[in-house]
């Protein structure tokens, strides 16, 4: 009767010979459950650490093109400066047809420069447009029909503006108490042992430049939209004067 009980409670805990595969399986469904959750959590870290790569790597793109993007517009509107004084030179006694030669001289296989009509005016215009600085950046950055630069200056690829050039007359006080348009007292002219005399015509000139790969509107002044996106744009004045023979 004991050997009956005996087979009878060892067929209810099960065969010994197969509790330890049991066990074995066990563990081994653990271990590759863990391994699993181990390397998911594994690509989600480096998932993690290759997006903060890839943005950390768009930002340095976006921060060196914009600074290539500024380091170009200054050279353009350093260059564009000198190119204000040259209009300078060839207008204080002569003509728009006079600047366009002066400028297109050598100029004409590297920039497409246009020339409006309204310098021919500059050394007799005596309105705000040439005196006031707002004027003059208001003006610079337009190209409307009442608003615009002095000179417009292209890419010669792209046709782009990449530049444009505002020349506007120095605050000089006469003696009668109002203001000169641009020039000084006759001075006497030493060179020639004092017989006869020069003057100097004074003039603000102020240069805008921009990368000619720049996106956006094509000038930092938008009469539909005072806010447009121009993209980096470097400005420089300088004040200039010419001696005029008296």
């Amino acid at each position: 009767m004991s050997d009956n009980i005996l087979e009878q409670e060892l067929k209810k805990a099960g065969s010994p010979e197969l509790r330890p595969t049991r066990i074995g399986r066990e563990d081994e469904g653990f271990r590759e459950g863990m391994i699993l959750v181990t390397t998911l959590i594994i690509m989600m870290v480096i998932t993690i650490i290759g997006a903060g790569v890839l943005f950390t790597s768009r930002v340095e793109l976006t921060t060196t093109n914009t600074y290539r993007q500024n380091f170009s517009a200054f050279n353009y509107a350093d260059a564009f400066a000198h190119l204000g004084i040259r209009a300078a030179d060839a207008i204080a006694s002569g003509t728009k047809e006079d600047v366009m030669d002066h400028l297109k001289y050598k100029l004409s296989d590297l920039f497409d420069i246009e020339v409006t009509d309204k310098i021919d005016d500059l050394n007799a215009d005596e309105s705000s447009s040439r005196f006031s600085v707002k004027n003059r950046y208001l003006n610079l950055g337009n190209n409307s029909s009442t608003l615009q630069p002095d000179l417009i200056i292209k890419d010669k690829v792209s046709r782009k503006v990449i530049g444009a050039i505002m020349i506007s007359h120095d605050l000089v006080k006469a003696a009668s108490g109002g203001f000169q348009v641009g020039s000084s007292m006759a001075i006497a002219d030493k060179a020639n042992t004092g017989v006869g005399n020069v003057s100097l015509q004074y003039y603000v000139i102020t240069a805008s430049g921009r990368d000619p790969n720049a996106t956006g509107v094509e000038t930092f002044f938008s009469k539909d939209d005072e806010l447009g996106f121009s993209g980096p744009q470097s400005f420089i004045t300088v004040l200039y004067s010419v001696v005029k023979g008296g």
